[in-house]
């Protein structure tokens, strides 16, 4: 029983094991949603909303993923989630469901959180619209292709991301002015609305190495169960031999004490009359 759970719990360790693997190596933070219908970007009374998605960066379909030092701070009254970096999320597929995802090292303690927004949503809160103007003015270091004013419509969101620095040092250094932190932020389709696309190629090797593991852990558990059994039975045979010989050597031991009776019995009996007459006559022959 035990070596039968074994075998059917091994590939689905391994198949474990292959999906928490990457975990380990980076830190995440995602929200998933659905991307809204096409539409051109919403206007606004300052004639500036256009001007606004030019000036940051920019994901697609194509272009799906940055790498970016984004600012990170501890949390104040105007910013108590930390400091926020604005992406636009363009040329999405309307009805889709996408992925906007943010991976960091595990070395740079920092809590994430992630935000999608509506262009009218944007643009029509004045503390949102505040936030995405005053990210502009301190935008540094991250390239992306720029929103062009003459595009056609299409399906856009902007992810706001606040970063909040998580971590206590004796470092006044550290304490007072928090470092960028190093990140990668990916735009992920849902392949049928169910799967991210990123995963795609891990669950094509899923599939394969299933029958791997499946028939590995077939064989071992084989040979564990048919090693014991050999064993068990050559020393069966051990016993029996050994058996047969302690018989047969009773049996040797037997038959030479049955012989040694046979043979005392055809020895003749002497009695004492007789050799008492024996010794009288030669007794008498010389007294003669």
């Amino acid at each position: 029983m035990k070596l039968n759970s074994l075998s059917a719990l091994t590939p689905s360790l391994a198949i474990v094991f292959t999906i928490l693997l990457p975990q380990t190596l980076a830190n995440t933070e995602k929200t998933i949603f659905i991307a809204p219908n096409a539409s051109e970007a919403p206007g606004h009374p300052d004639g500036k909303s256009a001007l606004y998605l030019t000036a940051i960066p920019r994901l697609t379909g194509t272009d799906f993923a940055i790498r970016a030092n984004v600012s990170a701070d501890f949390p104040s009254s105007s910013y108590p989630d930390g400091a926020e970096t604005w992406v636009l999320l363009d040329d999405m597929t309307p009805g889709q469901r996408y992925e906007a995802r943010i991976m960091w090292a595990a070395t740079q303690p920092t809590s994430f959180t992630l935000d999608a927004f509506s262009l009218p949503r944007v643009m029509g809160d004045e503390k949102l619209l505040s936030s995405l103007s005053s990210f502009q003015s301190h935008l540094h270091g991250i390239k992306t292709l720029p929103y062009q004013l003459d595009s056609p419509p299409s399906s856009k969101l902007l992810l706001r991301i606040q970063a909040k620095a998580d971590y206590f040092t004796d470092d006044e250094d550290l304490m007072n002015e928090v470092p960028g932190v190093l990140v990668d932020i990916a735009l992920d389709p849902y392949v049928l609305n169910a799967v991210p696309q990123s995963l795609v190629p891990v669950l094509i090797l899923l599939v394969l190495a299933v029958p791997v593991c499946w028939t590995v852990a077939l064989l071992v558990s084989h040979r564990i169960v048919t090693a014991p059994m050999g064993s068990h039975s050559e020393a069966a045979r051990d016993g029996i031999n050994e058996k047969t010989g302690d018989s047969e050597a009773s049996e040797v031991v037997k038959a030479k004490s049955e012989v040694a009776e046979k043979s005392e019995i055809k020895k003749p009996e002497v009695s004492k009359a007789d050799t008492g007459g024996r010794r009288g006559k030669v007794e008498s022959k010389k007294q003669k």
